[in-house]
């Protein structure tokens, strides 16, 4: 008999290695992007946060922790990283993340959800990805404490949740790239994913317009959708067309480059990640009017790097993973 996949928003670990995250994005009325993520692979968490504003520079914050300050229900949302946390409370979620000196602190009122928010995908017959999104619209309030300086925000906010076992070998040698936004407003939420595995390319689609919901997993055939750029990366312009009328128009505004690269020298990735804050408008079938919101995108792009022989002498092994020990550490600078 078939076991039954379990898509609740609590913690699903595996006998075999694999990562586990809760994220959130918040989009604050005065300008500031949040997003953060508590995270688990294998037995190390980790915490992750970034802060971009109007104005300055933008803030990370990406920390690993040990195992035993690790807690999570298996049950519901109720994950907990040392005095970080993301935790449900009935239609609310409470959310904590607290490191070094920055303290931020939010309540998340849940608007939208919709039933068919999850989505499974196997990569072979033994790696597999879970996603399910619990809160696709809400309203937020709390505050962000730097040091001594406490600023009040409230907002609209999303949540979603990821596990899967793929190897980090299998994910570095056929993914090439990925698009992932959330746009919102008032009015409406759209949510837009498109990845390329190998020489397939998964596109999900899902809108909200006043608590009426439409996804890629019911109404919206994948046939009648589809996601382009203007061929640059990161690109200045992302349209979503819906049986052949533009339906969603993204045009990027400010871009953030967090270059990830990898500690091991023979991992041949090259990461980069482009955090995107746009403007939305929507025409063509679903309304006649024109509505504006916000949004947040990210995307990320796997470069080869130029194959290294499996044998390398030490000491030039020990200084290739200085040079990648620094480029990692660069985020949080």
């Amino acid at each position: 008999m078939k076991k039954k996949i379990d898509f609740s928003d609590g913690w699903h670990p595996t006998k075999e290695g694999y990562v586990e995250w809760w994220y959130f994005t918040l989009i604050c009325e005065d300008g500031c992007y949040i997003s953060g993520v508590l995270a688990i692979k294998d037995k190390t968490p980790h915490v992750w946060l970034s802060i971009n504003s109007e104005a300055g520079k933008p803030i990370y914050v990406n920390n690993t922790h040990a195992f035993k300050d690790f807690k999570a229900s298996r049950r519901s949302c109720n994950v907990k990283i040392k005095n970080s946390y993301i935790k449900e409370h009935g239609k609310d979620i409470k959310i904590k993340v607290k490191e070094g000196n920055i303290d931020l602190c939010v309540d998340i009122k849940r608007i939208v959800t919709w039933r068919d928010n999850k989505i499974s995908g196997n990569v072979n017959k033994k790696e597999k990805a879970m996603w399910i999104v619990p809160c696709l619209k809400g309203d937020f309030i709390g505050y962000l404490k730097i040091g001594n300086r406490k600023h009040k925000m409230k907002g609209l906010a999303f949540h979603d949740h990821v596990w899967n076992n793929i190897k980090t070998t299998t994910g570095l040698a056929n993914f090439n790239q990925w698009y992932w936004g959330i746009a919102l407003s008032r009015d409406f939420a759209c949510l837009f994913v498109c990845v390329r595995f190998k020489r397939r390319i998964f596109k999900f689609l899902c809108f909200e317009e006043n608590g009426k919901v439409m996804s890629s997993n019911d109404e919206i055939k994948e046939k009648d959708f589809k996601i382009e750029t203007d061929g640059k990366f990161p690109p200045k312009n992302i349209d979503i067309f819906l049986k052949g009328e533009k339906f969603v128009e993204i045009k990027l505004k400010k871009e953030h480059k967090i270059p990830f690269i990898s500690k091991n020298p023979l991992a041949n990735t090259i990461l980069e990640n482009v955090v995107g804050i746009s403007k939305v408008h929507l025409s063509g079938n679903f309304k006649n009017t024109k509505e504006r919101g916000r949004s947040f995108v990210e995307m990320l792009r796997f470069q080869l790097m130029p194959r290294l022989p499996r044998k390398l002498p030490l000491s030039l092994k020990e200084r290739l993973q200085s040079v990648f020990s620094r480029g990692n550490n660069s985020r949080n600078q």
